[in-house]
């Protein structure tokens, strides 16, 4: 957030964007290393797996090549041409912020820099008083939308969803206050969205599935998917205390997360680490968190602790002061292998910059 960067997307010029409040990132050991690759025409960004205590990180080069194609396939998509006005309230050292002023820049629409800290209604009187037609949010920023019961100004007309999946309560809420949400699948390595809602899907109150872009391919390897485009990255910077290692993209480039494409669109399910196996039952992490979630209106975590006998047991997390939950009631809407044994309470949740829990940090792993 803050003012907007400059990038001269036509040059030979590298950059490097690093989050300012990973206090642990040694910047001098990433230039020195990143100065001695030399890669020419490029943008340097860190993983979210870097937003951790550790002091082994990794970045993504991408070349500028690549995040205009994907910013094209985006435009296309969207029907985003001179007309339109983002509003842009992602930081620019994440590709999803990242990318709006590439999208500018190929369809000669105004990009506005959302300015100072996070705040939905700032936020929600900065769209109307410029008359944004176009914008990008996390569902952590659509929460506090729905929270403050903001509706969605008339001039916007496309909100491009990111940053992780949305609770399905949370998207209804979300629609009834008119916010015209398309969610989107992507993430650093591809130069943000690779697959995006419809447009016309905006009519709908369900969370639609997601139609792959043009600028690339999703092929089925075994139980795994892999990923071709000329949007995807070049390689990892591995940085460990005062080491380095260069490692090119692997190819195919193999994705992490658990996917169904069918006649009907992309339905992402989650990652394999949200999918676990309690007494012979598979249980997807990140559907039970937005079910719990639902029931108790309180941010959650859910650690699964291994377990010789069930495989896992599950612990919950809340965030606030002590909340008044009580276990059995809840366990009593659950199915026998997930319901959990325990609950602990963290006064405010580790975040990323864009709202995920961090969730190493919290479990203390």
């Amino acid at each position: 957030m803050g003012s907007s960067v400059i990038i001269d997307w036509e040059s030979e010029n590298t950059y490097l964007f690093l989050n300012p409040q990973l206090r642990h990132i040694d910047s001098d050991h990433i230039n020195r290393a990143v100065n001695q690759l030399d890669l020419k025409s490029g943008i340097w960004l860190t993983t979210s797996g870097t937003e951790s205590a550790s002091s082994a990180m990794k970045l993504v080069f991408l070349k500028k090549s690549a995040i205009l194609t994907a910013a094209a396939s985006v435009c296309r998509h969207l029907n985003v041409d001179a007309d339109d006005i983002w509003l842009n309230p992602l930081p620019q050292f994440h590709i999803g912020g990242l990318s709006v002023f590439a999208r500018s820049f190929l369809s000669g629409s105004r990009s506005i820099p959302f300015d100072g800290t996070w705040n939905a209604q700032n936020f929600h009187q900065t769209l109307v008083e410029k008359r944004v037609t176009v914008t990008s949010l996390v569902p952590t920023q659509v929460f506090d939308l729905v929270q403050h019961q903001l509706p969605c100004p008339p001039s916007l007309s496309r909100v491009l969803l990111g940053g992780g999946a949305i609770a399905k309560d949370l998207f209804r809420d979300a629609k009834q206050l008119g916010w015209p949400l398309l969610p989107s699948y992507g993430m650093t390595e591809t130069s943000a969205a690779l697959a995006i809602a419809p447009l016309r899907t905006l009519n709908h109150d369900l969370q639609p599935s997601l139609q792959v872009l043009d600028h690339g391919q999703l092929k089925k390897k075994g139980d795994k998917w892999t990923y071709e485009s000329q949007a995807l990255f070049e390689g990892y910077l591995h940085l460990d205390d005062d080491k380095h290692t260069y490692q090119l993209r692997p190819k195919p480039f193999v994705l992490d997360d658990q996917l169904s494409l069918d006649s009907s669109g992309l339905q992402v399910l989650g990652r394999e680490s949200e999918l676990i196996k309690i007494l012979g039952e598979t249980v997807n992490l990140l559907e039970l968190e937005t079910r719990v979630q639902s029931q108790i209106q309180l941010p959650v975590a859910i650690e699964p602790v291994s377990d010789a006998r069930r495989g896992y047991k599950l612990r919950l997390w809340a965030e606030g002061l002590d909340p008044e939950i009580d276990l059995n009631t809840l366990n009593q809407n659950l199915a026998g292998f997930e319901r959990f044994y325990e609950i602990r309470c963290a006064e405010v949740f580790p975040r990323t910059a864009l709202g995920k829990i961090r969730k190493k940090i919290l479990f203390g792993n």
